[in-house]
This record gives C-alpha cells, structure tokens and sequence, in this order.
C-alpha cells in the first residue's frame, strides 16, 4: 500500500524484459537489504537447475503514476493492490490463470482509517474479490467500453458474487460505493471513497516467451 498523488493519473505499464532481466534482485524477505548481486536473470538459470524444469520470464508490469494535476489537502489517495491466482496444483503461489487489480482510496479519514485492523483485513478481502472477480468472469473493462460484446464484461456492472455478504447481489460499482459508506471513508460528496483503477489478467501460455 502507498500513498497516490491526488489527481495523478496512474495504472500499469509493461516492463522490457530483457532489462528487467539484468536488475538485481530483491529479496521478499528483506527488501531493504543490500543487493547480494544476483540479477534476475541468473536467479531464474538457478531455479532451473535446482528444479528441472524449463522457466521463462513472459510478462512484467509496473505500477506507473503520473504528475499530480489537481491537489486537494483534504483527502488522502492510497493505492492498494489485490492479487489471486487461480487453478494452482500444489500449496506454492502459482496458479494458470492470474490478476492484479489496483485500488484507490480517496478520503479524508484514510490515515485513520488505515490504523484500523479489522479494517485492513476488510480492504485485504476487497482487494481479493476484486480480483477472483476479474479471473471469474470475462472482465475485459473497469466501466462501459465499445469494445465489450456485452455490458456485464465490464467489471462494474457485475454482481459481485466473489465478495460476498450483503453486497454479493449488488453491482461492483455499486457495492465499492456502499462499502465505502459502511468503512466511513465517506465524509462528503466530493469524489470520496474506494475506486478500481486498472487491472491485470494473465493466463498460462500468452506472452512473448
């Protein structure tokens, strides 16, 4: 989770993989400690090796943000970032079909809000739904687009089955605005509450290799 620029318009963006190759990499577990100078390139050749199998890098994507454009001092921005893998064959983090979904937290309680544990563990279920969602469904768009065959391949007009609760029969649009009254993160009319921003949907097998 970290802090948005109000007004800055942000998402994902694809990373060259060839560059992203040579970078160092970071440990999960200590992302602050220095570099021990392996590169992502040769972490991969080790696991090969360590596991037997074939393993190549496909696809990569970053979070980009752009300058902010309307300053507001009132209201706090914050991204946060679900995740879910889907049809895993073993208890580690892989599965054939992947997302991401980024979120943005609009309001003037969010520094509030976010010391509350029962309401980090409610925005961690969100974020999830949100993206068992997006791989449950054929979610091509957040809003309305030409491009969709169908409206319900817009992610907002979808029952939100994967959330559960009093909210699953309720729209997605229309469920992250009620969640946000029942969170108090709206105060005021002024554009307050929790928003989708941008996804990501991976499958097995696309990709350059």
């Amino acid at each position: 989770m970290s802090e948005a620029k109000e007004g800055a318009k942000v998402g994902f963006a694809s990373v060259g993989l060839e560059e992203l190759k040579e970078f160092p990499l970071i440990s999960k577990s200590n992302p602050s400690a220095a570099s021990s100078g392996t590169t992502v390139a040769t972490a991969i050749r080790d696991a090969i090796v360590k596991v037997g199998e074939n393993i190549s890098l496909r696809r990569a994507s970053t979070i980009v943000e752009d300058a902010p454009l309307l300053p507001s001092p009132s209201t706090r921005s914050v991204l946060n970032l679900g995740s879910y893998l889907h049809g895993g064959l073993s208890e580690h983090p892989c599965g054939r079909v992947a997302s991401l979904v980024l979120l943005n937290l609009r309001s003037s309680q969010t520094s509030q809000v976010l010391q509350q544990e029962t309401f980090r563990q409610n925005l961690a279920h969100l974020s999830r739904a949100l993206a068992r969602q997006i791989v449950g469904f054929d979610t091509l768009s957040i809003k309305n687009s030409p491009d969709n065959e169908v409206p319900e391949q817009a992610l907002y007009n979808q029952e939100f089955v994967m959330l559960g609760g009093d909210l699953a029969s309720s729209p997605v649009e229309q469920a992250l605005h009620d969640w946000s009254l029942k969170e108090k993160l709206i105060e005021n009319s002024g554009g307050e509450g929790i928003e989708v921003v941008d996804f990501l949907k991976w499958k097995v097998g696309e990709g350059d290799a």
